[in-house]
């Protein structure tokens, strides 16, 4: 992963310059055995992960969520992140993961898209894994 970040000069990929670091080590390993071994047989490592900077760039999530008028600071619901995602993935079902602390509303910490092993299809992201039951059913943080 450090040649790709250190091939890229654009700044999507500057931010993620500290990423380098061998402390993150751990971190670029779990998301490889988590999402990158089912596509191993077609990409290696390194193809893998500049695939998926590539798709982050064409699939802006903050742009998806702006159509819907849900910016970073507001208070959606699930349904409407939910929906808003559907619509910008030609209809296909996004997996919301949200934590709670004590006492507080859930907050909305990552959206994801599922595509095939090849990368190249949005799917419907698999019912077993989803974690949008995690964000409850009502109001959710999107914090800034």
């Amino acid at each position: 992963f450090t040649k790709i970040l250190q091939n890229c000069r654009t700044t999507s990929y500057t931010k993620l310059k500290n990423f380098r670091e061998l402390r993150f080590q751990s971190f670029w390993e779990h998301e490889w055995k988590k999402h990158g071994t089912c596509s191993e047989n077609m990409y290696p490592e390194a193809t893998y992960f500049s695939r998926t900077i590539q798709l982050s760039q064409r699939h802006n999530i903050l742009n998806y969520l702006a159509t819907g008028n849900i910016r970073p600071g507001s208070n959606p619901t699930v349904s409407s992140v939910n929906s808003t995602i559907y619509r910008a993935i030609s209809n296909h079902v996004p997996d919301l993961m949200c934590v709670t602390p004590p006492r507080q509303t859930p907050a909305l910490v990552e959206i994801g898209i599922c595509f095939t092993a090849t990368m190249t299809t949005i799917i419907d992201c698999p019912s077993q894994f989803l974690r949008t039951g995690s964000c409850g059913i009502g109001t959710i943080n999107f914090p800034a």
